[in-house]
């Protein structure tokens, strides 16, 4: 998120995009749905240089991929895996 919101503050549309694809595309592989779908809203407000809009989704994408790692942090707790046992 530290590189989507330099690249929205140095108003680097291209990079601010890129970013946003990105961590819609991750989120996506990895079942982060809520974090998908607020990283798409951020893609589109970038195409449509809305950069504000962006910006101010920044605590959002924020608090839904703590959400996601929190979730991640659980699984592997509940599966065990990286303690030895994989």
């Amino acid at each position: 998120l530290s590189l989507l919101e330099a690249s929205l503050v140095g108003a680097d549309l291209d990079a601010s995009r890129r970013v946003a694809h990105t961590l819609k595309g991750m989120a996506d592989s990895v079942g982060g749905s809520a974090l998908r779908e607020v990283a798409k809203r951020a893609e589109l407000a970038v195409a449509s240089e809305e950069v504000i809009q962006a910006v101010d989704m920044l605590p959002e994408l924020d608090s839904e991929l703590k959400a996601l790692e929190e979730k991640a942090r659980q699984w592997l707790k509940e599966n065990e895996v990286g303690a030895g046992n994989a």
